[in-house]
């Protein structure tokens, strides 16, 4: 599937219907269906994807500080409210409080919206209800979390979070509350050298896209390495060169999909 222009991310519904973020955002009547623009008007850059506990697909508009929430015909938008206090970095400095730029988003399984703001470091978390609540780790050192971008969560409601800059995986409750972490920066297995996505498949097991390393790693949900799928010898087929998109479709098929390497979509299917 060729897109106009780099896609960012990608989510299936439960008709088989593909969404596609790439600035624009995209919707195909299958894998490798006629692309439809169906960006609402006055609306800024769509970046990232998720899906809801009702089919609804989730998005965020980074340089609007918007989410849109669309179900069927219907498109809810959403502004992110500012960062409401200032944060301290590890170094107890405090941050300055810039607009928020959301990036992911995942509806997790009490109704909550958990929306990632990396010009703020934080994750904020919104009720049903969309009324802020509060940020993830809040008050705590933890509630920083440098370049955060993509996040996920398991059946149990456990959220995982994604440090882009400091590649490593932040594991909440479904309370906010920091319960463990784990990756650092390398080139072995269980380590990243540029993360980029994360998602959670039916078993519970993460699936991390490493632009870097050109690989994507399995993990259960404590953070335990399982395997990785990496880039072929060149003699065509899938190129996980840049494998920065990833989302996992679980009413579908078991399988996701990713960037290739010319503005095209792949989709891999899981074999356990």
């Amino acid at each position: 599937m060729r897109l106009p222009s780099d896609p960012f991310d990608a989510v299936v519904t439960s008709d088989g219907s593909i969404y596609i973020a790439a600035g624009r955002l995209y919707k195909a009547a299958g894998f490798g269906g006629t692309m439809k623009d169906i960006t609402p008007d006055g609306i800024g850059s769509v970046m990232n994807l998720g899906l809801g506990l009702g089919d609804e697909v989730l998005a965020t508009v980074t340089n609007s500080q918007k989410i849109l929430i669309i179900d069927g015909a219907k498109v809810k938008e959403f502004v992110v409210p500012p960062q409401p206090k200032v944060l301290k970095n590890d170094r107890d400095i405090d941050l300055p409080l810039l607009p928020p730029r959301p990036v992911d988003i995942t509806q997790n399984t009490d109704g909550r919206y958990w929306v990632t703001d990396n010009t703020n470091n934080r994750i904020a978390i919104f009720g049903e209800n969309l009324k802020y609540e509060s940020n993830a780790a809040e008050g705590t050192p933890d509630e920083v979390v440098p370049n955060v971008t993509s996040i996920s969560h398991d059946s149990t409601g456990t959220v995982f979070a994604i440090s882009g800059s400091g590649n490593y995986v932040n594991i909440y409750d479904k309370d906010g509350k920091l319960v463990g972490n784990f990756g650092e920066t390398g080139n072995i297995a269980g380590s990243f050298g540029r993360v980029g996505g994360v998602f959670v498949d039916s078993k519970d097991n993460l699936w991390i896209s490493d632009m870097m390393n050109a690989t994507v790693q399995k993990f259960d949900n404590k953070g335990k390495f399982l395997g990785a799928i990496s880039s072929p010898d060149g003699k065509g087929g899938i190129q996980l060169a840049t494998p920065g998109l990833t989302v996992f479709d679980k009413k579908v098929k078991e399988g996701f999909i990713m960037q290739g390497i010319d503005k095209s979509l792949v989709q891999v299917t899981i074999v356990e």
